[in-house]
């Protein structure tokens, strides 16, 4: 019979099933039933395989002990008897003993062990002093909240707050290796930022550049009376000059003919039907440069410097951000972080703007022989 107890466990315990086999099970408390010395055979090997290494074979053996308590009395006393045990060996209730892998399957003990403490303490508490003494025990000295549906112990608490502040301690040690590598970096990248920017106005100069004079074009921004009246007076700078002084009329009767002169009509004589005119120009915003002898140089530059930033730098700086908003830094190193990377990404795009294809472009440039 003991033989046949052994071997019902080891079926039950090592199946790898989820659930415990009905049939095996119904064996199991047959036998029980039979005599108490089978029920402390039983709670032996409940108790050995409670202790095995594997998280699996613990939920198995805890699925027996919880249908064998509810129907056992000496079962319930022998367990109780032992309960400090049964309860690290279930709840992980020592620090220093965590529940076997699978990580998962020692999550579902854990949370199937408490629940059924619960029941067995609502149940049987009153019966059994140290069933109510190992409640209180989890509820107090190990801070188990049995209405948290985590059922997270102290002790698992404990390794989670050491293992966050082990992280914590990590990100910060990288960020201070960052805050150093943007310190080195910084100049470098303002570099080659500086010569994009060059490049792009050696290939595409801003218009402004080519403005007229302020004073050439103050004449433009005046009111139209006072347009009319300076065409008027570019006029009579070009009218015929008469041969003799006496055909030339007083200045202040030029003047006056010409200030009593109604605006429409003056306007009219000169061909222009109204001085309200507006000249709109359309400007592409898209560019095609093609490349010649004359801009080889600056877009072979341009190239060298969209590669640096777009392969080293921009990821760069954006490892920089990642590692300061981890380490929770939000200070002025992670304002200057995300300005690079702006600045960055502003380049490139100016850079895509103006349509160069480098991949095709390289290899013109190789079948040539530059390369």
């Amino acid at each position: 019979m003991d033989q046949q107890l052994s071997q019902l466990v080891e079926d039950l315990t090592t199946s790898g099933e989820p659930q415990l086999d009905p049939k095996k099970m119904k064996a199991l408390k047959n036998i029980c039933r039979c005599s108490d010395e089978h029920i402390n055979r039983v709670y032996h090997l409940l108790m050995s395989q409670l202790s095995q290494d594997h998280a699996e074979i613990r939920l198995s053996a805890f699925q027996i002990v919880d249908q064998l308590f509810a129907r056992s009395h000496l079962f319930r006393m022998r367990l109780i008897s032992n309960f400090q045990e049964f309860l690290e060996l279930t709840v992980e209730t020592n620090h220093d003993q965590p529940l076997p892998p699978p990580a998962d399957v020692a999550q579902k003990l854990k949370k199937a062990a408490i629940k059924s403490v619960q029941e067995w303490h609502e149940k049987y508490g009153e019966a059994y002093k140290k069933l109510s003494l190992g409640y209180f025990f989890l509820k107090q000295n190990k801070k188990v909240d049995f209405q948290d549906v985590h059922a997270r112990t102290l002790a698992e608490r404990k390794r989670d707050e050491e293992r966050q502040k082990r992280l914590d301690n990590i990100y910060k040690e990288k960020a201070q290796k960052a805050e150093k590598e943007m310190e080195e970096a910084s100049p470098e990248i303002q570099s080659v930022l500086t010569e994009l920017e060059s490049c792009f106005q050696l290939l595409v100069p801003d218009p402004l550049d080519f403005a007229m004079h302020e004073a050439d074009t103050t004449g433009w921004r005046r009111s139209p009376s006072a347009r009319v009246a300076s065409q008027r007076a570019a006029f009579l700078d070009h009218d015929p000059q008469p041969c003799c002084s006496k055909d030339l009329l007083p200045a202040s009767s030029s003047l006056r003919v010409m200030g009593d002169e109604d605006p429409a009509m003056f306007l009219r004589s000169h061909g222009l039907g109204s001085y309200k005119y507006t000249l709109s120009l359309e400007v592409p915003s898209d560019v095609k440069l093609s490349e010649n002898e004359d801009n080889a140089a600056i877009i072979n530059n341009l190239s060298d410097s969209f590669k640096l930033v777009t392969n080293k730098y921009l990821p760069l700086v954006q490892y920089w951000i990642q590692l300061f908003t981890r380490a929770g830094i939000s200070d002025d190193r992670l304002r200057q972080a995300i300005d690079l990377k702006n600045r960055l990404e502003t380049a490139l795009e100016k850079t895509k703007k103006m349509n160069i294809d480098f991949k095709e472009r390289k290899n013109q440039v190789s079948q040539t022989g530059y390369f």
